[in-house]
């Protein structure tokens, strides 16, 4: 009965450092795409389909390629956000490259361009976000946010040669990484 307990406690333990381990990971990869100017706190939120798990054993299990899409939501610092409330798209004109490479490549961005976002990035459906966020299985409070924000001036927004997208909403402290491969 004993050895039974400390073999559960054990497992618990190893899945508990497994997920710590898997948020950093996510939380580092996320990170390194946004570009070194834009500062974070924290990962607010993380969403792609398929999931994880599906997206792992499609990929390496199976050996096929496997698209996705999805979104990261990040807390920028207060210092970030200040430059950006200061700077507007004067602070954010020199953040156009990834903080590292990915396949070998950095990402570069577009030039930064103000919200609201095009119209043809938003349906009328309230539910509706850009690409990649709309599969990022967010809460109804934060599509409801992201969305009033999108559709007013006070944001800036920047798309990579690769898909990639980022949304900066300094009054919210965000800044959103979006994707659909």
């Amino acid at each position: 009965m004993r050895s039974r307990v400390i073999a559960i406690v054990t497992s618990l333990a190893l899945l508990g450092i497994g997920c710590v381990g898997l948020h950093e990971f996510q939380y580092r990869g996320f990170r390194d795409a946004l570009p070194g100017e834009l500062a974070v706190s924290r990962l607010v939120d993380i969403g792609r389909e398929p999931g994880l798990l599906n997206l792992l054993i499609v990929s390496y299990l199976i050996g096929m390629p496997a698209d996705s899409c999805g979104a990261a939501l990040f807390e920028l610092t207060a210092e970030t956000k200040r430059r950006i409330d200061a700077g507007g798209l004067g602070f954010l004109a020199t953040a156009r490259e990834s903080r590292s490479a990915s396949a070998g490549q950095r990402l570069a961005y577009d030039e930064w361009r103000p919200t609201p976002l095009p119209k043809e990035w938003l349906s009328v459906d309230s539910d509706w976000l850009w690409t990649g966020v709309v599969c990022a299985g967010l809460d109804r409070n934060m599509k409801q946010q992201l969305r009033a924000a999108a559709v007013h001036p006070g944001g800036y927004y920047s798309r990579s040669h690769r898909g990639a997208t980022l949304v900066v909403f300094p009054e919210h402290a965000l800044v959103i990484y979006s994707w659909w491969d």
